[in-house]
């Protein structure tokens, strides 16, 4: 979720800052890439993922090292769950090599399969990377007594009430509203029920028009996972309110 993914940014600037070092969210980037200057001046392109349960999501594309538009030299995994919250800081080089591993496995599952799709990254898998500040080039202890509560605007997106809002709120025309969490998206669509018809009012494609809640779920499941997915939209969508 968007809300995940912005807390996290927060959360891994506050944590650069409080280390003596500096951090901005990329401009432009939705993935949330963030630019760290160390404490004697390198500078590295860090690729944030935060969870608050599960696991971490990332792609099949990730397997390629520089294959984003932010070109990261590291990924920072944030586990907002834990109390302190945990930071996993791995090279890009490292993480790259670790999703060709298991690319290539499910490709010899099932030749003829697209090398593109969403992961899970669990967090045994890079356990052996938590808090490895020193890679950046910053302190490995925190100095709590650093304020960084004038950072909150420049590291989280303000959210902005979309123009289709009212209509995902105000239920008065009859139709259902219905949720769904897929590979870290939520989704939101009213159903008409006396045709069944489903319209996207946020989330992935959110506008488009569906005949079943079956289209639409197989629609949103192909767009995120980059290969065509069929879904049951009985199991996919789950009503809200």
């Amino acid at each position: 979720m968007k809300e995940i993914s912005a807390l996290g940014v927060q959360a891994f600037v506050r944590d650069v800052v409080r280390r003596g070092g500096k951090a901005t969210k990329v401009a432009g980037s939705g993935r949330g890439a963030v630019k760290v200057w160390g404490k004697e001046g390198g500078v590295s392109i860090v690729q944030v993922r935060a969870k608050a349960s599960g696991d971490w999501h990332a792609s099949r594309r990730d397997e390629e090292v520089g294959a984003g538009a932010a070109n990261p030299t590291f990924w920072a995994f944030v586990d907002l769950g834990t109390d302190p919250h945990a930071t996993y800081i791995i090279s890009a080089e490292e993480f790259a090599a670790d999703v060709r591993c298991e690319v290539d496995a499910w490709m010899a599952d099932r030749p003829g399969r697209s090398r593109s799709g969403g992961i899970r990254i669990a967090q045994d898998r890079i356990a052996h990377r938590r808090a490895r500040w020193d890679l950046l080039g910053v302190s490995v202890v925190a100095d709590a007594n650093i304020d960084t509560t004038h950072l909150d605007d420049l590291t989280v997106e303000k959210k902005k009430a979309p123009a289709k809002a009212a209509a995902v709120e105000d239920e008065s025309d009859g139709r259902t509203r219905l949720v769904a969490d897929f590979e870290g998206y939520r989704i939101v669509a009213l159903r008409e029920e006396s045709t069944g018809r489903l319209e996207i009012v946020a989330g992935q494609m959110v506008g488009r028009h569906f005949p079943t809640a079956s289209a639409a779920a197989s629609a949103v499941a192909s767009l995120v996972s980059g290969e065509k997915v069929t879904k049951d939209g009985a199991d996919f969508w789950r009503a809200e309110g």
